[in-house]
């Protein structure tokens, strides 16, 4: 599984005081406290990470093109390698990891492959 929600919080100013879910930040981005999020400006946040999110694409094209991929479409397991103590690197596509149906991670069907992660994952950890 991939995170992908923290890099772009940090390019709007967030700090990690990992208080997210207290209603608490300190730099206005997560909360809804009205006197909180006086500390943020918004549009100048917005360009920020419109930026950020931008220079992401262009990097990630630029990784796919140097590939010899010409579109993200053409992607698979196999163009994703994954090394775990000092093995050698392997595909995606040699792992065994079963197919998603839409949504299927928002209830309690979560593939047993993935089950010891998941019940370990919570708001008040990383």
């Amino acid at each position: 599984m991939t995170m992908a929600a923290s890099t772009p919080r940090r390019s709007g100013s967030c700090i990690q005081a990992r208080r997210c879910h207290t209603n608490k930040c300190p730099t206005g981005v997560a909360t809804q406290d009205p006197k909180r999020s006086r500390a943020i400006n918004v549009p100048e946040k917005a360009e920020r990470v419109a930026r950020y999110h931008q220079a992401t694409l262009d990097g990630f094209a630029a990784l796919t093109g140097a590939m010899g991929l010409s579109h993200f479409d053409e992607l698979t397991p196999d163009h994703i390698r994954h090394r775990s103590s000092y093995a050698p690197a392997r595909g995606y596509g040699e792992f065994e990891m079963p197919a998603l149906e839409a949504g299927q991670l928002l209830g309690d069907d979560v593939p047993e492959v993935w089950q010891a992660e998941w019940r370990a994952a919570g708001v008040d950890r990383f």
